[in-house]
């Protein structure tokens, strides 16, 4: 037989914070809507016992959009598993690199999302389908475009293309 005595001291459990700050997260209140749920939960998390918490703020990345769960993967790069409490996304709820299967995502505790703006909005973007390289002047150009809207019923719209302020085209588009 032995007798081993150890002197052991917990350690705090972490909390990752990932903030959206894409450029889509500037239209409306969603900036003052993003802080103020920042603030919140911070307090909220602060009242926890051995807890620490760790914010990321993370924007697009051009056009590869929204990467969360990669500013996440990050956050959780220097992290032993068994010390993440959990894991909070305050984002509009666009996000471009979610993965597959959630085993990829590395996360093995709860994940959850603050989305910000309202129920009745919706998301429009432009997609350019066909665009040329460069044109001459004098001769007609082509260009195609598809208009994407999430969270709405399409609507017909109207397009309108501009040269130096100056209006060249316009159609209806269904």
């Amino acid at each position: 037989p032995q007798l081993v005595f150890e002197d052991r001291e917990p350690v705090p459990d972490t909390a990752l914070i990932i903030v959206d700050r894409s450029a889509s997260q500037h239209l409306a209140q969603r900036k003052e809507q993003t802080d103020e749920a920042l603030a919140k939960l911070l307090e909220k998390l602060k009242s926890l016992p051995r807890l620490e918490t760790r914010v990321q703020e993370t924007g697009g990345s051009g056009q590869d959009g929204t990467l969360l769960f990669q500013a996440l993967e990050q956050s959780l790069a220097d992290l032993p598993p068994e010390r993440v409490a959990g894991a909070f996304f305050i984002t509009d709820g666009q996000v471009h690199d979610i993965p597959a299967q959630k085993e990829r995502l590395g996360l093995k505790a709860p994940l959850h999302a603050l989305i910000t703006g309202h129920d009745k909005e919706h998301d429009r973007r432009i997609v350019l389908l066909d665009s040329p390289r460069f044109g001459l002047v004098g001769k007609e150009q082509t260009l195609r475009f598809r208009i994407e809207e999430t969270g709405a019923q399409p609507k017909p719209l109207k397009a309108w293309i501009r040269r130096d302020g100056v209006l060249i085209a316009e159609g209806r588009l269904s």
